[in-house]
Parts: C-alpha cells; structure tokens; sequence
C-alpha cells in the first residue's frame, strides 16, 4: 500500500506543478478580500460580465433565438445574486467577495453561450434562381455593428456573389475552358463564397477558419483559377508528400482590399473573402481510392495573411503560372504568415474565434494515440501484421508534429482485416476495433466516402455543391416524428449494458442524423433543427459510453501517476484532484497492481454527487432567504413558524455535514441565513403575545 500511496502523491504533484497562474492570482485576492474596498474592485468587474451577458441575450432575443427566454432567465438570476452579495458585503465582505467570484464565472460562461448560439444561428439569403443560401454573422466582418438596414444590404451582396459563384461552377463543369473568360479577383472571391456557403451548409454548422476539398475531376477548377492574374506560387506545409507531381504546387492569391483591418468591416464586397480573410491557398491532390470522379481534389484554405514572398520558393510544376508582381506589403505579410505558422506548430492561438470549430486535414489527437498504440503492440506480438498496417501511418508521422491521414489509415485497417494468412490475437482486435472506433466517431464518416477525406477538413462532394442530391422533402412532422423516434430508442439504451445491441443503435441513430441533414425543412423548422441537435448530442455520448464499456471490458489503466493523471485531466477531475486521490486511495486494495476504469468513473460519479448535493444546499439556502426577507410582508403566525423551523433545521444540518460545513460560500450563506432569523423569531414572538392578549 506504501507504494500506492507514493503513486498518489506523485499525481498530486503533477498537478499542483501545472497550477494555472491566474488560479494563484485569484487565490491571493480571496486571501486579501475582508475589506470593502477589495470588494468594490471585484464588484465592477462582475457588473462588467452581467453587462456582457446582457448585450449577448440581446443579440439573441432579437434573432428571435429559441434559447434567448433561457438566458435572459439566467441574467435575472445572476443580477439577483449580485444583490444579495451586496447586502451581504455589509457584514462579511470575504463572504461576498466569493461569492461575486462564481457569479462572474457564471456570467461569462451564460455570455459565450449566448454569443455561440447568435453565431451559430444561419441567416438564410434568397438567391436570383429561387433557392437560399445560407450565411453566418461571422462570416461578413463587422455584421453584428451594422444597423437593420446595412445588414439587410449587405445580405443583398452576399447573395449577388454566391450567385456568381453557382454561375461560375456550372460553367466550369459544362463548358469548354478555352471558352470561358479569365477570372478576376471578383469572381474568384464569389467562387469561394459559394463553396465556404455549401461547405457550412453540409457540416449544420458555422466555422471561422479551416481547410475543406472538393472534386474536381479533370483539375479544371484549378486550371480555371490558375488563369486569375492575382495568383503565385508559394511553399506549403499541407499535403507535402503531394507537391511534387504536376499540377500539385501549391498556388495563392491575396485578397487584402476586401476588409479593413483596423476596424474590422467590408471595404470592398467585390473583394471580400468570407470570415475577413485576406489570403487564398489552392492545391491540386490525388486521394487513394473512393470513386474516380472523387479521386482527383482541390484543397482550399482561407488564411489570414499572404506568402508571397518566399526567396526558397522555387517553380518546378509545368501548369503553375508566372506569378504575380511583387508588391511593397509583400515582405511584412510573408512575416506575419510565417510567425503564424510558428503559432501552428506549437498549439498556440492565431486570433481565431473560440466558439467556432476548426477543420484541418491534419487527425486528432486521440486518433494519433490509438493508431500508435495498435503498432507499438503488433510491433513486438505480431510483425506480419505491423508490415500492412505500419505503411497507414510513415514513422515521421507518429512524431510531435503529425499530420494522420484518415483515407489512408482506414486503407490499412482495411488491408489489416482482409489478409487472410495474418490473425490477431484478443489485444490486438481490440486495439483495431478502438483505432477504427476513434476514426469513425472523430470524423462522423457514416455514409459518406472516407476514402476521400484527409483528417478534419469539410470533405465536400459533387451533389453538396450542386444541389443535385435527391432530396426526401420529408415534412417537418414527420422529420420531428423520426427524430423523436430515435431519441426513445437512445433513452432505452441507458438500460441496456449489451455492447452488440448498444453498437447496432448507435449506427442506426448515426444513420437517421445523416439523412436527415440534407432536408429542406430544416432550413426553416426551428424545432427540427433542435431535435437534431439533440439527437447529435445523444449519439456522441452513447458513443463515449460504447467505447468506455469496450475499454472496461477489455483493459486496465495502469496504476502510475502518469496513466491516472492524463484520465483525471481528459475527464474533467484535474481541478478536483486532492478530493479524487482521496476517494481512490480509499478503494484500491493494497494488493490490486492495476486500477480499473469503472473505479475511476465510481470515483467521478462520487465527486458530481458531491457538487450536486452542493449546490442543492445552495440553492435550498438562498431560497429560504428569500422566504425570510419575505415573512416581513406577512402576519401569518404558521407561515412564520414554517419558515423558521425550516430554516433552523437547514442550518443545523449544513453545520453537521463535512462537505457542507467546509464549503466557505455555503457556510458564509448559512451565516447570513442565521442573521436574518433574529428578526423573523422577534417577530413570531410579538405575534404570539398579541394573539394571547387577545
């Protein structure tokens, strides 16, 4: 047990190591906060949240958002506490001065969900040939500044430039090149509005920056973009291993006059990128396998700044046109384009919008550790089998800096599966399975072409860009009704533990999410798209579940500081972790070598219970506060009495319980609830004398 015990406090220190420092700086005010004066500084600051939260609920409510009433009800409730705290402060301003802390906390996080939600909200545009198009706030610069009137003009434009760009298409797709005029830098930018409207319109979903391909059999898109005058060619750090057969280096165009980038609002619509982004980069790829109208691609990426000059560039591709002249912003923009790439590689922020995704071709990261983990094993227990899968994933990708391909790897497992002299072992079908489980959860790949997809990026498709995709045209009763269907058949999943039964219901709700995306009703149905936002959510957590149930049947994690460390911090138990150690030291025999994973969720599960009855506590006390302040409006002597007792009886039980009578805000709010029973019991006092008298 003494080396258990060792372990343990050798992942405590791991965490107290990676203490944030704002922690420390909040830990230090809290120490420092008994005055007034300390108080009043966090005070103006929490106003400043409540006002944040204010200004996004409404942005909400005049997008006639379904979820604005659910903020503004949080708003009211958080200005209610902050009210309270300022009573409180009176006589215990430590005791305020905590609680204004999670009040701001909770403002901040209603305000990202309140701005997520306005972001996330299409605004569906008309377009000249009858049908819409649909555009996110984040994609014009500076919309959510703009009046009614300049919003709904420039929703106009928008809407000429997509049209445009479906113009453009078809007359790519349908007519000779040499027939077609040269595209200006008007026509390249709606082009691209075209295809960031219908890569958002395949995911459901805004994205600020991010990669996406689409077919192009034949390279005529890249051939037609080449004949723009803007474009040159530069170095890229995508697809390397495809930039040296012809027509795969990659080119660029620049876009700078389209936004003004000292206050962020439209210069120039004709030049306007989506997202007010400022540069274009385009390369011709050839995917293994899928069909051969989708083998041949174009990789399209928006980025923020240029990379024209470039003195190791060198032209070694026939069909790359003369580049373009140099320009005197030139040199500063290749600057800033390399310092972001700097950023890129060591994880850091490029100014991107936090709430919306990204989508890279480059695999996530717990895709790379199942994948290393499968050969690492078949490395030593059965080399035939590493031999097929190991050409998936070359050895300079398993490093820090990798770039997993999704085609390619479920290439391998696919050769793993079907090779007829090579079997594994109990471990290594496991190991399989949960590779081929993350590719498949990561990417939501379920009746799409894998085979075509890189990593993350929007693998767009011939009939997402065209529209030509038979549509059900399903009404909105019966798109709700098969929603609804699903979702009971999830709900009856949480009293099932049969791994077949839980895996063929995930694949059947995967399914209904994936035909129904492409329905015209729920461009329009509100209640449709939150049912299959819902059904979205539920499918994901029966997907952790299946893995989670797979993982606990077939493995352990090993007891040692650094297994149980990465677990706690994946599942949330990092800001928890003297209290989790506790409860695990607790349940681990002297003799187990290994801790199970179902030990560890017991321990989870104990410490949620233990928020949860917390917070209850919370909510109890600061309900019956607002009973007693109430009681003085009321001379219903059994009213009175009612209020009392219950609220004595609260007390007295906070003061017993450990995990209530530690807790400083619940304790510091007990305090107040007592204060305030001095008065109400005087008062139930004189009731009573005068109810005698009578």
């Amino acid at each position: 047990m003494a080396k258990t015990k060792e372990q343990f406090k050798a992942v405590f220190k791991l965490f107290k190591k990676a203490v944030d420092p704002k922690n420390v700086k909040r830990a230090l005010e809290k120490t420092f906060a008994s005055d007034e004066t300390n108080y009043n500084a966090r005070r103006v600051k929490v106003e400043q949240a409540l006002v944040e939260l204010a200004t996004a609920v409404g942005k909400l409510e005049q997008i006639d958002h379904p979820d604005a009433g659910t903020h503004r009800s949080a708003l009211i409730d958080l200005r209610a506490r902050a009210s309270k705290a300022d009573k409180q402060a009176k006589y215990d301003a430590k005791a305020a001065f905590s609680a204004l802390d999670s009040i701001k906390q909770d403002a901040r996080e209603q305000a990202v969900e309140a701005r997520t939600c306005v972001k996330k909200s299409a605004m569906d545009i008309p377009l000249g040939d009858g049908t819409t198009a649909k555009v996110f706030p984040n994609d014009i610069p500076g919309f959510d500044k703009l009046d009614p009137n300049a919003k709904e003009k420039m929703l106009q434009e928008v809407a000429k430039k997509i049209s445009n760009g479906k113009r453009i298409l078809q007359d790519i797709l349908e007519k000779d090149l040499d027939k077609l005029d040269d595209p200006t830098p008007k026509d390249v930018t709606d082009f691209i509005w075209l295809l960031k409207s219908k890569a958002q319109e395949t995911i459901g979903e805004p994205y600020e920056r991010g990669a996406m391909t689409i077919p192009d059999k034949g390279n005529k898109i890249r051939a037609y973009l080449d004949r723009c005058p803007e474009v040159y060619g530069r170095r890229s750090t995508h697809f390397r291993e495809q930039q040296s057969k012809k027509g795969q280096q990659p080119r660029g165009m620049d876009f700078y006059e389209g936004v003004d980038r000292d206050t962020n609002q439209v210069a120039d619509t004709d030049l306007l990128l989506p997202g007010g982004m400022c540069a274009l980069l385009f390369q011709q790829l050839t995917m293994p396998g899928g069909k051969s109208e989708d083998k041949e691609r174009l990789y399209i990426k928006l980025e923020t700044e240029s990379a024209r000059l470039d003195p190791l560039f060198k032209a070694t591709d026939s069909t790359l046109p003369p580049s373009r002249e140099l320009q005197r912003d030139d040199p500063i923009r290749t600057v800033l384009h390399l310092l972001n790439a700097v950023k890129s590689y060591f994880g850091l922020s490029q100014g991107e919008d936090p709430d919306l995704k990204k989508f890279k071709e480059e695999g996530v990261k717990d895709v790379k550790e199942k994948m290393k983990a499968t050969l690492a094993y078949l490395k030593k227990a059965n080399p035939d089998a590493y031999e097929i899968l190991e050409p998936a994933i070359s050895p300079s990708d398993i490093g820090v800096k990798s770039s997993v391909r999704v085609n390619e790897m479920l290439a391998g497992i696919e050769r793993l599966v079907a090779a007829k002299d090579v079997e594994l072992d109990f471990e290594g079908l496991r190991l399989l399975q949960a590779a081929f489980d993350a590719l498949t959860d990561s990417y939501e790949i379920e009746g799409r072409d894998a085979t075509v997809r890189a990593g993350g990026e929007v693998a767009l498709f011939m009939d997402d860009l065209t529209g030509t995709k038979k549509k059900i045209d399903m009404p909105e009763s019966d798109i709700i009704g098969r929603i609804e269907e699903e979702l009971a058949a999830l709900e009856q999943c949480e009293e099932i533990d049969d791994l077949t039964s839980l895996k063929t219901a995930l694949v059947g709700a995967r399914q209904t999410a994936t035909d129904l995306r492409g329905e015209e009703e729920l461009k329009t149905s509100k209640r449709a798209q939150s049912g299959l936002t819902t059904l979205r959510t539920k499918i994901s957590d029966l997907a952790s579940r299946v893995s989670m149930i797979e993982y606990e049947q077939a493995s352990t994690i090993e007891n040692d500081s650094k297994a149980i460390g990465q677990w706690m911090n994946k599942n949330g138990m990092a800001e928890h972790a003297e209290r989790f150690l506790e409860l695990l030291q607790d349940q681990v025999p002297e003799s187990q070598a290994t801790i199970r994973i179902g030990v560890l969720k017991a321990v989870q599960r104990e410490i949620v219970m233990e928020e949860n009855r917390t917070e209850k506590v919370m909510d109890r006390l600061s309900l019956l506060i607002k009973e007693v302040e109430a009681c003085q409006h009321t001379d219903e002597l059994a009213d009175l009495r009612k209020v009392h007792a219950q609220s004595t009886q609260l007390i007295k039980a906070v003061r017993q319980a450990k995990e209530t009578r530690d807790n400083k805000l619940i304790a510091s709010t007990a305090k107040y609830l007592e204060a305030k029973l001095g008065p109400l019991g005087r008062l139930i006092k004189s009731l009573e004398e005068a109810l005698v008298s009578a």
